[in-house]
């Protein structure tokens, strides 16, 4: 299922996929992925990275240093696996401001452009709104395409603000 989630992030990204044996391009299908150790990288053609905090009228933060934003942030996405539960669905709410999670955006040299997230909804209650998360499940989407993983450590790295200390 690793394998799969790999395929599927990278595929989203238009990186390539390197295991222990032959190169292979995103979409081939080995004959024997589950045998082999693969090795993702996500965050190798990365041109740069904004980071928005989920608040109203948040500003839009730029990595200090692309560079070692990038090696916390592949550290980071090592223990990412597939999420396969339900996630909830938003209600229609209109507000004057930006309303939902931190967003982390990475613009890769190929110049597409992944938003990485906690995964969230808004529920209506009575005349307000209450936002959901999803404990440890982020959002990546890319264009319409959208993907979900389960990681403790990067969803935690949103919540509790570490990432500060790379922006």
């Amino acid at each position: 299922m690793r394998a799969r989630l790999a395929m599927v992030l990278l595929s989203l990204l238009g990186l390539v996929v390197t295991a222990c044996g032959p190169r292979m391009s995103v979409g081939s299908t080995p004959t024997t992925m589950s045998s082999r150790a693969v090795t993702v990288q996500p965050f190798v053609h990365v041109q740069s990275l904004t980071f928005m905090e989920g608040v109203p009228a948040a500003p839009l933060y730029q990595a200090h240093s692309v560079v070692e934003a990038v090696a916390v942030l592949q550290r980071l996405w090592a223990s990412s696996r597939p999420y396969t539960g339900t996630v909830g669905a938003s209600a229609h709410v209109v507000t004057q401001a930006y309303w939902g999670p931190s967003v982390l955006t990475v613009t890769t040299t190929s110049h597409k452009t992944v938003k990485i997230y906690p995964t969230s909804w808004i529920s209506k209650k009575g005349r307000g709104a209450v936002m959901h998360y999803q404990p440890n499940v982020l959002t990546v989407k890319t264009g319409s395409r959208v993907l979900y993983v389960t990681n403790p450590g990067l969803y935690h790295w949103f919540a509790g603000g570490a990432w500060r200390s790379q922006f």
